[in-house]
């Protein structure tokens, strides 16, 4: 209206406040004037055209973001190069990097070859920075298992039923303690399956006060400052159990002699400029602050903190998988992570987690007492092309009471979905051969529509969280997973009806 010409703005956040909840809504809009030769200045009014950005600009962080992974996974194979077995056609590919380090004829790489064949020519010790990477701990692992096994079965062939718990036991966490360390690098590359729902921090955190303080020792004082009023986010609860835990045994270490650890809560709006720098798209979030007062890091450990397998401690002492863990779970949860450290001056670990509008998740299902629970009624159709786990769980099964239908591969399922067989619900793995057991699901469902279904995986890309991959009537369950588990989601999933009628469209 001051005569001062036509103005332009791209991709401005204008935050609105809707239902009594503000949100994040980009524009980009222009002003322009309208002539008027008899109105001072000349200008008579302005014309404002403006279109909402927001979808646009949210995919342009979420781009970046994938390309922020990509470039990790890339970087982290870059140094050994990067190879790939097919194990069921038993054919291994590599990288020109990785064929240039170890020797394999280019050409070899390039095309693939059995893995007996591709690795022939190979000295052992030219493998060994791969092989040393989480060989030592996991070995250590499967001796207790594998160990606690041979016993087990000696002692039964003698008869000595009544010296074998503390064995079972010993076992348990052996295999326990793997799961776990196969977790962390699931977590790094950010292909662990999720279970994200809605999370109260404050809860979740003084609820580990007490575990936290016998982690710690008398040595170190525990201080929680957790913000009154604090947002909601969405996140899988127990892995961020994890990564707390993980930090508070990390900020013990560093302080030897004792000291002070905090914990703290907050609330925090990231704008646009700030979300960029970070690599995820901007708005609210709530933060998980863990402060020490140790030893701090030196820059040149700053740049290396989140690489997998570094560690600076002794051999044995540390897999060098904590921080990269929480790295990847937290960018799986479209977070971030950072640290702040100096010699001498401790180090905090900043962990950002969206905010979710809603409300929080429930209680989780109390674990199944199989003792004190009816028989269950119904048809369970079991597709797993791992005979010991499709055998397993086959048997917990018909525990409870059911009638299972296996199926060792998705086709063969597929055919027990479109055969006229009373089916109440479908359990299938994920990774199946030929026919996944995504696929499985969907045309299942479309035989028969309303089936519920089990999605049992032990390996997850990104994809698996993604909105729409599990629909109404779907959930996951990550392996391995405990008996009593599989009982309660199985018990909970089961309809209490009719089974799902088969529906088939004529030709």
């Amino acid at each position: 209206m001051a005569g001062r010409g036509a103005t332009w703005h791209e991709n401005a956040l204008v935050p609105i406040t809707r239902n009594g909840v503000r949100e994040d809504v980009y524009w980009t809009y222009s002003y322009g004037p309208i002539d008027d030769e008899g109105a001072p200045g000349g200008v008579g009014g302005v014309l404002v055209v403006c279109t909402e950005t927001t979808e646009q600009v949210l995919n342009a962080a979420r781009l970046s973001l994938s390309e922020e992974r990509l470039h990790l996974a890339l970087s982290g194979g870059r140094g050994i190069g990067t190879w790939d077995w097919d194990i069921p056609n038993d054919r291994v590919v590599a990288d020109e990097r990785f064929a240039k380090l170890y020797g394999v004829d280019p050409i070899r790489a390039a095309s693939g070859a059995p893995i007996a064949e591709f690795f022939a020519g190979i000295h052992p010790d030219d493998l060994a920075p791969m092989q040393a990477a989480v060989a030592h701990d996991f070995n250590n692992l499967l001796q207790g298992i594998i160990g606690c096994l041979d016993l087990l079965q000696l002692r039964l062939k003698r008869g000595e039923a009544d010296r074998v718990e503390r064995l079972i036991n010993d076992a348990q966490t052996s295999a326990n303690r793997a799961a776990a360390l196969t977790h962390r690098l699931l977590a790094f590359a950010r292909r662990q399956p999720l279970d994200p729902k809605p999370v109260e921090i404050n809860p979740l955190a003084a609820s580990m006060e007490d575990l936290l303080r016998r982690t710690l020792g008398e040595r170190i004082e525990l201080d929680l400052e957790l913000e009154r009023d604090l947002w909601l986010t969405r996140c899988d609860a127990p892995q961020l159990e994890s990564a707390i835990l993980n930090l508070v045994i990390n900020a013990r270490d560093a302080m030897p002699e004792g000291g002070r650890l905090r914990i703290r809560t907050a609330n925090l709006t990231l704008s646009p400029a700030a979300a960029q720098a970070r690599g995820i798209p901007p708005g609210d979030y709530v933060q998980v602050a863990v402060s020490d007062t140790g030893v701090g890091m030196d820059p040149e450990t700053l740049q290396r903190v989140f690489d997998p397998f570094f560690t600076t401690k002794p051999l044995g002492q540390g897999t060098g998988l904590g921080l990269s863990m929480i790295y990847g779970f937290a960018r799986q949860s479209e977070g971030d992570v950072e640290i702040v450290s100096a010699v001498g001056q401790g180090a905090t670990v900043l962990i950002t987690l969206p905010r979710y509008i809603g409300q929080a998740a429930s209680a989780s299902a109390p674990v199944v007492d199989t003792d004190l629970v009816s028989p269950g009624r119904g048809t369970v159709a079991l597709v797993e092309d791992e005979v010991v786990v499709r055998s397993l769980v086959s048997e917990v099964l018909q525990q409870l009471g059911y009638r299972v239908l296996e199926a060792g591969d998705g086709l063969s399922g597929l055919e027990l979905m479109l055969s006229s067989e009373a089916i109440d619900l479908l359990v299938t793995d994920v990774g199946l051969p030929g026919l996944n057991g995504r696929q499985l699901a969907d045309a299942a469902r479309a035989a028969r529509p309303g089936l519920p279904v089990l999605l049992m995986t032990g390996y997850a890309e990104n994809t698996i969280q993604a909105s729409g991959f599990l629909e109404q009537g779907m959930e996951l369950i990550a392996k391995p997973f405990s008996l009593d588990e599989l009982m309660t989601r199985i018990r909970a999933m089961m309809p209490a009806g009719a089974p799902a009628p088969l529906t088939i469209d004529s030709p």
